[in-house]
């Protein structure tokens, strides 16, 4: 997969040069548009032409519930919050006749866009302009065990899902080293999770009616962020500069197995967990 990433990135560079332009799709939700416009402006600052494809936001925001097999959510706009309108990017629009290469969902695509967010000046794109989230939290103690808890909509098409038990046996690790956990869900949060988590912490905090951006800053702020197969999670994890951040092995099951490697090079070790 590394190589035909080399041979993807010498292409997009050889064309730029020859004077092909690129576009870059955007779709899917805060994660999915954060890695999109991280490549859309890593080529800007490299000088190439490049223009957004936005034809997903044609489609009005489709928020899907639980149990509607196969439909996923239909999302809007969510870059707002880091000062990104939609308005920022050139529309491939705009591009009526002239061949350009075109950067669609995939391995390549992520790992495009996982290698600008880790430049300066990308990350600098994503700055936390609004990162004030003590009220959520609280207030107290600024140090913090995440978990993120990936339902909702996900449920209607995941081929793969992390279930609560994995969560809970990993957070009994960190049980002697920090007094308080924060679970992020983009559903409610069901009684025996709260249950047993709150009798493993001295403080539980349960947030699953908040918004993406919040959600996110309490992710990228955490001392210790235990994410699910989810780009949302992958995107604050890799922004998470300061914490120990601990993301699942297996994202995708048998499906996907570029993504599946790509995910796993990431990290030098890995989590054993206790067998019971």
């Amino acid at each position: 997969m590394f190589k035909s990433f080399k041979n993807y990135w010498n292409q997009l560079l050889t064309s730029s040069q020859a004077g092909k332009p690129s576009i870059v799709t955007f779709t899917g939700g805060m994660g999915a548009q954060m890695i999109s416009a991280a490549i859309y402006f890593q080529m800007q600052f490299d000088g190439r032409e490049v223009y957004a494809d936005l034809s997903y936001f044609d489609k009005p925001k489709d928020i899907a519930t639980e149990g509607d097999k196969g439909r996923p959510t239909h999302w809007g706009w969510q870059l707002e919050q880091f000062n990104l309108q939609i308005e920022s990017f050139a529309n491939a629009k705009l591009l009526v006749s002239r061949q350009a290469d075109v950067i669609e969902d995939g391995a390549l695509k992520l790992q495009l866009g996982l290698a600008a967010l880790r430049q300066v000046n990308i990350q600098s794109l994503f700055s936390l302009h609004q990162a004030n989230v003590a009220h959520l939290l609280g207030g107290g103690e600024d140090k913090y065990l995440c978990i993120h808890v990936r339902r909702g909509d996900y449920l209607n098409v995941a081929s793969h899902l992390i279930s609560d038990d994995v969560f809970i046996r990993l957070a009994k690790r960190f049980v002697d080293l920090i007094n308080h956990v924060v679970i992020v869900s983009d559903s409610e949060i069901t009684g025996d999770l709260r249950v047993r988590l709150s009798s493993l912490f001295a403080k539980t905090t349960f947030l699953d009616h908040i918004n993406e951006y919040e959600a996110h800053c309490v992710m990228r702020g955490a001392h210790i962020f235990i994410g699910s197969n989810s780009q949302f999670s992958l995107i604050a994890a890799i922004l998470n500069t300061k914490g120990l951040v601990l993301l699942p092995r297996t994202w995708f099951g048998n499906e996907q197995p570029d993504l599946e490697i790509l995910v796993s090079t990431l990290g030098d070790f890995q989590v054993i967990n206790d067998v019971a």
